[in-house]
Protein backbone atom coordinates (compact mmCIF):
# COMPACT_ATOMS: atom_id res chain seq x y z
CA UNK A 1 0.00 0.00 0.00
CA UNK A 2 2.83 2.19 0.18
CA UNK A 3 4.50 1.92 -2.61
CA UNK A 4 1.45 2.21 -4.66
CA UNK A 5 0.73 5.51 -2.65
CA UNK A 6 4.38 6.79 -3.24
CA UNK A 7 3.64 5.72 -7.05
CA UNK A 8 0.58 7.73 -7.85
CA UNK A 9 1.71 10.73 -5.60
CA UNK A 10 4.89 11.01 -7.64
CA UNK A 11 2.15 10.80 -10.96
CA UNK A 12 0.21 13.39 -9.81
CA UNK A 13 3.63 15.87 -8.94
CA UNK A 14 4.53 14.91 -12.21
CA UNK A 15 1.14 15.72 -14.09
CA UNK A 16 0.47 18.24 -12.27
CA UNK A 17 3.44 20.60 -14.38
CA UNK A 18 2.83 20.04 -17.53
CA UNK A 19 5.60 22.09 -18.47
CA UNK A 20 7.86 20.29 -16.21
CA UNK A 21 6.88 17.32 -18.18
CA UNK A 22 7.49 18.67 -20.91
CA UNK A 23 10.73 20.14 -20.18
CA UNK A 24 11.95 16.51 -18.98
CA UNK A 25 9.56 15.01 -21.42
CA UNK A 26 12.12 11.51 -22.42
CA UNK A 27 13.03 10.63 -19.24
CA UNK A 28 9.65 11.46 -17.35
CA UNK A 29 7.66 9.97 -19.92
CA UNK A 30 10.20 6.75 -19.53
CA UNK A 31 9.98 6.92 -15.21
CA UNK A 32 6.09 8.04 -15.64
CA UNK A 33 5.30 4.39 -17.69
CA UNK A 34 7.37 2.39 -15.68
CA UNK A 35 5.64 3.74 -12.52
CA UNK A 36 2.50 2.87 -13.82
CA UNK A 37 3.16 -0.54 -14.96
CA UNK A 38 4.90 -1.11 -12.09
CA UNK A 39 1.44 0.09 -9.97
CA UNK A 40 -0.29 -2.24 -12.77
CA UNK A 41 2.16 -5.01 -11.80
CA UNK A 42 1.22 -4.44 -8.34
CA UNK A 43 -2.67 -4.16 -8.62
CA UNK A 44 -2.66 -7.71 -10.83
CA UNK A 45 -0.56 -9.52 -8.14
CA UNK A 46 -2.63 -8.65 -5.35
CA UNK A 47 -5.65 -9.37 -7.80
CA UNK A 48 -4.28 -13.01 -8.41
CA UNK A 49 -3.74 -13.68 -4.51
CA UNK A 50 -6.92 -12.76 -3.06
CA UNK A 51 -8.57 -14.96 -6.31
CA UNK A 52 -5.87 -17.96 -5.18
CA UNK A 53 -7.07 -17.44 -1.61
CA UNK A 54 -10.68 -17.69 -2.67
CA UNK A 55 -9.96 -20.49 -4.98
CA UNK A 56 -8.69 -22.47 -1.69
CA UNK A 57 -11.70 -21.45 0.38
CA UNK A 58 -14.04 -22.67 -2.28
CA UNK A 59 -12.16 -26.33 -2.58
CA UNK A 60 -12.25 -26.38 0.98
CA UNK A 61 -16.08 -25.94 1.03
CA UNK A 62 -16.51 -27.74 -1.79
CA UNK A 63 -14.54 -30.82 -0.31
CA UNK A 64 -16.17 -30.55 3.33
CA UNK A 65 -19.33 -30.30 1.46
CA UNK A 66 -18.70 -33.66 -0.64
CA UNK A 67 -17.89 -35.30 2.80
CA UNK A 68 -21.24 -34.12 4.75
CA UNK A 69 -22.89 -35.54 1.82
CA UNK A 70 -21.20 -38.90 1.46
CA UNK A 71 -21.50 -39.17 5.37
CA UNK A 72 -25.15 -38.87 5.02
CA UNK A 73 -25.68 -41.38 2.10
CA UNK A 74 -23.52 -43.72 4.20
CA UNK A 75 -25.66 -43.42 7.40
CA UNK A 76 -28.83 -43.59 5.17
CA UNK A 77 -27.46 -46.62 3.62
CA UNK A 78 -26.75 -48.35 6.92
CA UNK A 79 -30.28 -47.28 8.32
CA UNK A 80 -31.97 -48.99 5.29
CA UNK A 81 -30.05 -52.13 6.04
CA UNK A 82 -29.33 -52.50 9.55
CA UNK A 83 -31.68 -52.90 12.66
CA UNK A 84 -31.40 -49.83 14.81
CA UNK A 85 -31.48 -51.59 18.13
CA UNK A 86 -28.82 -54.41 17.56
CA UNK A 87 -27.00 -52.92 14.98
CA UNK A 88 -27.19 -55.99 13.09
CA UNK A 89 -28.51 -56.88 9.38
CA UNK A 90 -32.17 -56.62 9.39
CA UNK A 91 -34.67 -58.90 7.64
CA UNK A 92 -35.20 -56.63 4.23
CA UNK A 93 -31.43 -57.11 4.30
CA UNK A 94 -31.66 -61.08 4.97
CA UNK A 95 -33.85 -61.13 1.80
CA UNK A 96 -31.73 -59.06 -0.43
CA UNK A 97 -28.75 -60.95 0.29
CA UNK A 98 -30.52 -64.53 -0.30
CA UNK A 99 -31.87 -63.33 -4.01
CA UNK A 100 -28.41 -62.34 -4.43
CA UNK A 101 -26.67 -65.31 -3.24
CA UNK A 102 -29.43 -67.37 -5.38
CA UNK A 103 -28.07 -65.88 -8.46
CA UNK A 104 -24.37 -65.99 -7.15
CA UNK A 105 -24.68 -69.91 -6.87
CA UNK A 106 -27.71 -70.84 -8.26
CA UNK A 107 -26.06 -71.11 -11.50
CA UNK A 108 -23.77 -73.95 -10.98
CA UNK A 109 -26.83 -76.79 -11.03
CA UNK A 110 -24.14 -79.61 -9.80
CA UNK A 111 -23.04 -77.30 -6.97
CA UNK A 112 -20.03 -78.68 -4.79
CA UNK A 113 -20.76 -75.03 -2.72
CA UNK A 114 -20.40 -75.87 0.89
CA UNK A 115 -22.84 -73.99 2.57
CA UNK A 116 -24.98 -73.43 5.88
CA UNK A 117 -27.68 -71.06 7.30
CA UNK A 118 -28.49 -71.46 11.02
CA UNK A 119 -31.92 -70.17 12.61
CA UNK A 120 -31.88 -69.19 16.31
CA UNK A 121 -34.35 -68.08 18.89
CA UNK A 122 -33.95 -66.57 22.50
CA UNK A 123 -35.75 -69.19 25.09
CA UNK A 124 -37.33 -67.20 28.13
CA UNK A 125 -37.23 -63.73 26.22
CA UNK A 126 -41.23 -63.19 26.49
CA UNK A 127 -40.27 -63.56 30.99
CA UNK A 128 -37.91 -60.67 30.45
CA UNK A 129 -40.63 -58.23 28.86
CA UNK A 130 -43.39 -59.39 31.15
CA UNK A 131 -41.33 -58.78 34.48
CA UNK A 132 -38.93 -56.13 33.89
CA UNK A 133 -40.45 -54.29 30.64
CA UNK A 134 -39.49 -54.05 27.15
CA UNK A 135 -36.43 -52.17 27.97
CA UNK A 136 -34.88 -54.69 29.60
CA UNK A 137 -35.79 -56.92 26.70
CA UNK A 138 -33.83 -54.23 24.54
CA UNK A 139 -31.05 -54.49 26.63
CA UNK A 140 -30.83 -58.59 26.43
CA UNK A 141 -31.00 -58.43 22.73
CA UNK A 142 -28.39 -55.64 22.34
CA UNK A 143 -25.80 -57.86 24.84
CA UNK A 144 -27.18 -61.34 22.53
CA UNK A 145 -26.41 -59.31 19.38
CA UNK A 146 -23.14 -58.55 20.91
CA UNK A 147 -22.07 -62.03 21.45
CA UNK A 148 -23.22 -62.88 17.94
CA UNK A 149 -20.60 -60.05 16.62
CA UNK A 150 -18.08 -61.36 18.74
CA UNK A 151 -18.16 -64.53 18.00
CA UNK A 152 -19.32 -65.41 13.74
CA UNK A 153 -16.61 -64.84 11.19
CA UNK A 154 -15.73 -62.01 9.00
CA UNK A 155 -17.09 -63.90 6.21
CA UNK A 156 -20.62 -64.75 8.67
CA UNK A 157 -23.36 -62.76 8.21
CA UNK A 158 -25.83 -61.91 11.20
CA UNK A 159 -29.13 -60.96 10.96
CA UNK A 160 -32.31 -60.03 13.30
CA UNK A 161 -35.32 -61.38 11.42
CA UNK A 162 -37.23 -60.12 14.14
CA UNK A 163 -37.99 -60.09 17.73
CA UNK A 164 -36.14 -62.66 19.63
CA UNK A 165 -35.50 -64.29 16.16
CA UNK A 166 -31.69 -64.30 14.69
CA UNK A 167 -30.17 -65.70 11.02
CA UNK A 168 -26.62 -66.26 10.46
CA UNK A 169 -25.46 -67.18 6.86
CA UNK A 170 -22.19 -69.41 6.36
CA UNK A 171 -20.94 -68.99 3.49
CA UNK A 172 -18.08 -71.76 2.22
CA UNK A 173 -19.17 -73.66 5.63
CA UNK A 174 -19.85 -77.14 6.05
CA UNK A 175 -22.07 -78.19 8.42
CA UNK A 176 -20.15 -79.21 11.30
CA UNK A 177 -18.44 -76.17 11.38
CA UNK A 178 -21.85 -74.40 11.46
CA UNK A 179 -22.37 -76.97 14.63
CA UNK A 180 -19.27 -75.67 15.94
CA UNK A 181 -20.77 -72.29 15.87
CA UNK A 182 -24.25 -73.49 17.24
CA UNK A 183 -22.41 -74.74 20.03
CA UNK A 184 -20.47 -72.17 21.29
CA UNK A 185 -23.66 -69.60 20.82
CA UNK A 186 -25.43 -71.70 23.30
CA UNK A 187 -22.76 -71.75 26.04
CA UNK A 188 -21.91 -67.93 25.09
CA UNK A 189 -25.66 -67.20 25.99
CA UNK A 190 -25.66 -69.14 29.28
CA UNK A 191 -22.46 -67.49 30.03
CA UNK A 192 -24.12 -64.27 29.67
CA UNK A 193 -27.22 -64.21 31.68
CA UNK A 194 -25.37 -62.91 34.58
CA UNK A 195 -24.04 -59.73 31.87
CA UNK A 196 -27.81 -59.61 31.09
CA UNK A 197 -28.93 -59.18 34.76
CA UNK A 198 -26.30 -56.56 35.59
CA UNK A 199 -27.18 -54.47 32.45
CA UNK A 200 -30.25 -54.74 33.29
CA UNK A 201 -30.29 -53.51 36.99
CA UNK A 202 -27.00 -50.75 36.55
CA UNK A 203 -29.95 -49.19 33.39
CA UNK A 204 -33.52 -49.31 34.98
CA UNK A 205 -32.57 -49.50 38.79
CA UNK A 206 -34.31 -53.00 39.29
CA UNK A 207 -33.71 -56.31 41.08
CA UNK A 208 -33.10 -59.21 38.54
CA UNK A 209 -32.78 -62.57 39.76
CA UNK A 210 -32.35 -65.73 37.61
CA UNK A 211 -32.53 -69.59 37.87
CA UNK A 212 -32.60 -72.43 35.31
CA UNK A 213 -35.98 -71.80 34.53
CA UNK A 214 -36.24 -68.10 33.70
CA UNK A 215 -32.65 -67.55 32.32
CA UNK A 216 -32.26 -66.87 28.98
CA UNK A 217 -31.08 -69.61 26.86
CA UNK A 218 -30.86 -70.40 22.57
CA UNK A 219 -32.53 -72.98 20.68
CA UNK A 220 -30.67 -73.44 17.35
CA UNK A 221 -32.13 -75.01 13.95
CA UNK A 222 -29.42 -75.54 11.00
CA UNK A 223 -29.50 -76.50 7.45
CA UNK A 224 -27.27 -76.63 4.84
CA UNK A 225 -26.52 -77.10 0.98
CA UNK A 226 -26.49 -80.77 -0.12
CA UNK A 227 -23.78 -81.18 -2.76
CA UNK A 228 -24.80 -81.98 -6.30
CA UNK A 229 -28.29 -80.54 -5.85
CA UNK A 230 -29.82 -77.04 -6.58
CA UNK A 231 -28.72 -74.14 -4.73
CA UNK A 232 -31.80 -72.35 -3.38
CA UNK A 233 -31.00 -70.22 0.22
CA UNK A 234 -34.84 -69.84 0.70
CA UNK A 235 -35.10 -73.45 1.33
CA UNK A 236 -32.18 -73.16 3.49
CA UNK A 237 -33.73 -71.02 5.74
CA UNK A 238 -37.36 -72.60 6.17
CA UNK A 239 -35.63 -76.40 6.56
CA UNK A 240 -33.04 -74.22 9.30
CA UNK A 241 -36.24 -72.76 10.90
CA UNK A 242 -37.58 -76.17 10.69
CA UNK A 243 -35.07 -77.97 12.99
CA UNK A 244 -35.35 -74.73 14.92
CA UNK A 245 -39.06 -75.28 15.80
CA UNK A 246 -38.49 -78.88 16.71
CA UNK A 247 -35.63 -77.84 19.01
CA UNK A 248 -38.11 -75.23 20.19
CA UNK A 249 -40.84 -77.99 20.91
CA UNK A 250 -38.02 -81.11 22.80
CA UNK A 251 -37.41 -78.66 25.52
CA UNK A 252 -35.53 -75.55 24.56
CA UNK A 253 -31.43 -74.66 24.71
CA UNK A 254 -31.16 -77.12 21.80
CA UNK A 255 -29.50 -77.80 19.02
CA UNK A 256 -31.27 -79.67 16.41
CA UNK A 257 -29.89 -79.97 12.39
CA UNK A 258 -32.26 -80.54 9.36
CA UNK A 259 -29.82 -83.69 7.65
CA UNK A 260 -31.20 -85.90 4.43
CA UNK A 261 -32.19 -88.27 7.04
CA UNK A 262 -34.56 -86.08 9.06
CA UNK A 263 -34.11 -83.95 11.90
CA UNK A 264 -31.53 -85.04 14.26
CA UNK A 265 -29.35 -83.46 17.32
CA UNK A 266 -25.87 -83.38 17.02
Amino acid sequence: MLITAFIDTTYANHFHNINLLSDTFPAGLVVFVFLQAFTLSLKFSNALDISESLKTDLERQVKARTWELEEANRNLYMAVIKDPLTLLYNRQEFENVVYAENIKYGERLQSHVKYSIICLDLDNFKYFNDNFGHSAGDIVLIEFAAILKKIIRSTDLAFRYGGDEFVILMPNTNVKKAISLAKRIVQETQTANKIFASKIEKSMGIKVTLNDSNSITCSIGIAYHIPDTFFNLKNLFWKADKALLQAKKTGKNRIFVNTEQGLVEP
